[in-house]
């Protein structure tokens, strides 16, 4: 039954991943087509394209035995609802990416912000999901928490690239993600397993900064919003600049409790 098992959610695997890639790539091939983006732009889409979803796809399988239900202790045949939700999330990453590249050259902002808000509320939906139909992974908590920084990152270094976003609050974003990431892996290094966990401030930050880099995009459309802008900034500055001072007090007291 275990080995039917594994070849079970090997096959799901495979083929949520395969059926992502190719709705993304026919999604961007159809904006390529509306907007007339240059082929070498597309090609090199889909170069990348091909590239991070074969690295989700290795990941995955070399992580299977984590499609877990944490309260049961049930190995999953095939990928449920929850981590399917979160997949897409983190597989919609260079189709997000390459719209916010063709801004320079394209008036895409009404395609690009439709994209970015699926893509946010897919947080909330995998949350909910997980909750109510008790779909709580192992595999979906660690996939989760590396798609909200995965995307905060691209959207970040994206709107930094454009003027978008000013340069303090990018670095302060930028050292908040690199923070977690070197953190994290030292509490591995120590516990010498990953355990997914996060913090109030934790879900704090990343719900202010998924709220601020939407409402910077909106604030390019409509221009009465602009002069408020420079306000949301300095308040998602300050809830940043917690998160961080909450970061190291949460690592210091993992560690003190391992060392223990």
């Amino acid at each position: 039954m275990i080995n039917i098992r594994g070849r079970g959610i090997d096959r799901s695997i495979f083929y949520t991943v395969a059926v992502y890639s190719l709705s993304e790539t026919l999604f961007f091939l159809v904006i390529a087509w509306l907007y007339s983006f240059k082929a070498a732009f597309f090609l090199l889409f889909l170069g990348v394209q091909s590239v991070f979803h074969l690295i989700v796809y290795l990941y995955l399988r070399s992580h299977a035995a984590l499609f877990t239900i944490i309260k049961t202790g049930e190995q999953l045949g095939k990928i449920n609802l929850a981590n399917r939700i979160t997949l897409l999330r983190i597989t919609l990453a260079p189709v997000l990416l390459f719209l916010i590249l063709a801004l320079k050259n394209e008036k895409v902002l009404p395609i690009l912000l439709p994209v970015i808000a699926f893509t946010f509320l897919t947080d909330l939906a995998d949350g909910y999901v997980s909750r109510t139909r008790g779909e709580s992974t192992m595999i979906g908590r660690i996939l989760d928490s590396a798609s909200d920084y995965l995307l905060l990152g691209i959207v970040a270094i994206s709107y930094y690239i454009f003027g978008i976003l000013p340069h303090w609050l990018f670095w302060l974003m930028i050292f908040r993600l690199s923070l977690h990431c070197v953190l994290m892996l030292v509490l591995y290094r120590i516990r010498k397993k990953l355990i997914p966990e996060t913090t109030v401030f934790g879900k704090i930050f990343v719900a202010s900064s998924m709220a601020l880099l939407a409402i910077e995009l909106l604030g390019l459309i409509f221009l009465r919003l602009k002069p408020y802008v420079a306000y949301i900034e300095l308040a998602a500055g300050i809830l940043i600049g917690l998160s961080i001072i909450d970061k190291c007090r949460y690592f210091a007291a993992a560690r003190k409790q391992k060392m223990g």
